[in-house]
């Protein structure tokens, strides 16, 4: 089908036609072969504004081109992630063609996670406050010797403060209310508790067209995360070297509400020995260099080396992980990652997971994913009380420590901007060859 009739279409069945005849006069016309007079022009802008379409790095448009289902794909995933402002009868028809090419969509659901960016920039435009990447949730987790079992009901509220086209504020309120039961080496029993902290406090700026710093208190997940994926004080400088390569540099220093796990790594496991762990978390220097690049639109390569500098009486070391991602048939994703630290012991780590399909909580109901993985994170081989794991959402994240086993699972994706997960992980520590298992249930709301 044209995209002249494509963009006409979408615009009066998807986000309207009321105030089109405006476009021109808020937008410039960004495309050499759409002229004002052409019958698609005012959809064509429309659509260009919102970000459900784009033309060509040659600023043309080339309405008469037939698109690939790819690209119908990739507008219908822009529409999706923009669907909060349709009405009844737009929803229902966003709804029937992401059930079309519901294929196409879960074949491309790594890069629609970029589509989501870019909505994204849009939004914090179009607006002074939002709380994108905010989320409810509710887990529950049964854990043989591993970090209490828990049911907790956790509010994460990120709000961003435009300040101008190129600068928010962004800060990260975190809501809590925990049951704990059963004998662990922290709470000794039954307890109920409730905390409401600052997760995140910075600002970021863009520098250039293709430079951004961030300064504050932020989250750093360097490579894959099976370093350190927790809070730093200090600063970071994002470059995109082209559209295939990214770097990060960041230095700080380590920040995380999980103290004891900072003492743990190189001290006894004794409950009373982490009492002292406020002293020492507070003040350990942190640097980070990472890159990502994309081989191709199936395949990224991710590396860092992060360093910890001498503090109190805990030694730096050096970290190094290198990983890649890649696409294998149409449906699997194959991940695998190694760590290795400048520790005499223990030091080395690795993580291979197998994924089949993608849960898109962001763009597609009822899609779904199942995965697989084996990991072995040693201490040694983590910073803080976070690492071990690309994401919360294939492992307990506190749990991958100290672990080396399997974890099996899947996302469940019931309405868009919602998530279920279940997994379970089964092996044995690392340091003393126990038993060790835990299954998690969690339920998520995404804003």
């Amino acid at each position: 089908m044209k995209k002249h009739l494509i963009a006409t279409m979408l615009s009066a069945l998807i986000l309207g036609t009321v105030g089109v005849a405006s476009a021109a006069t808020v937008l410039n016309n960004p495309y050499n072969d759409v002229p004002i007079s052409h019958w698609s022009y005012d959809a064509v802008n429309t659509l260009t504004k919102a970000g459900v379409i784009e033309g060509y790095g040659d600023n043309a448009f080339r309405g008469e081109k037939s698109i690939t289902r790819y690209e119908m794909a990739v507008i219908v995933a822009k529409a999706l992630a923009r669907q909060d402002k349709a009405d009844t009868a737009q929803k229902a028809m966003i709804d029937k063609l992401a059930a079309e090419y519901k294929t196409d969509l879960e074949g491309i659901g790594v890069r629609l996670k970029d589509v989501e960016e870019q909505v994204k920039k849009i939004d914090e435009k179009a607006s002074v406050i939002n709380f994108q990447g905010s989320y409810f949730g509710w887990r529950s987790m049964r854990a043989n010797n591993g970090l209490w079992p828990v049911n907790a009901a956790h509010v994460d509220l990120i709000e961003n403060f435009k300040v101008d086209d190129t600068t928010t504020i962004t800060l990260e309120q975190e809501y809590q209310g925990v049951y704990k039961k059963g004998t662990d080496a922290w709470s000794g029993g039954e307890m109920n508790t409730t905390n409401t902290k600052f997760g995140q406090m910075f600002v970021q700026t863009v520098l250039g067209d293709k430079t951004k710093v961030k300064v504050g208190r932020f989250g750093n997940r360097a490579a894959y995360g099976m370093t350190y994926i927790g809070n730093i004080n200090g600063a970071k400088l994002s470059f995109d070297a082209s559209d295939k390569l990214k770097a990060n540099v960041a230095f700080g220093q380590v920040w995380t509400d999980s103290r004891y796990s900072l003492y743990k790594v190189f001290y006894a496991k004794s409950a009373a020995d982490y009492a002292y762990a406020n002293l020492i978390e507070s003040r350990m220097p942190y640097a980070s260099v990472d890159f990502d690049y994309a081989v191709s639109r199936n395949t990224n390569v991710k590396a860092s080396y992060q360093r910890t500098s001498d503090c109190n009486t805990i030694p730096g070391a050096n970290y190094y992980e290198v990983g890649a991602d890649t696409k294998v048939g149409h449906d699997f994703t194959l991940t695998a990652v190694g760590v290795k630290s400048s520790r005499e012991n223990d030091n080395k780590g690795y993580f291979g997971q197998l994924l089949y399909k993608k849960a898109m909580f962001w763009a597609v109901p009822h899609s779904y994913d199942v995965f697989a993985n084996y990991r072995k994170t040693p201490n040694n081989t983590i910073i803080g009380g976070y690492g071990g794991n690309p994401s919360d959402f294939y492992g307990d994240d506190n749990n991958s420590i100290n672990f080396k086993g399997t974890t099996i699972g899947f996302h469940y994706v019931p309405k868009r901007m919602q998530m279920l997960t279940v997994f379970y992980m089964n092996g044995k520590t690392v340091d003393d060859n126990t038993n060790k298992s835990i299954f998690r249930g969690q339920y998520d709301f995404f804003l």
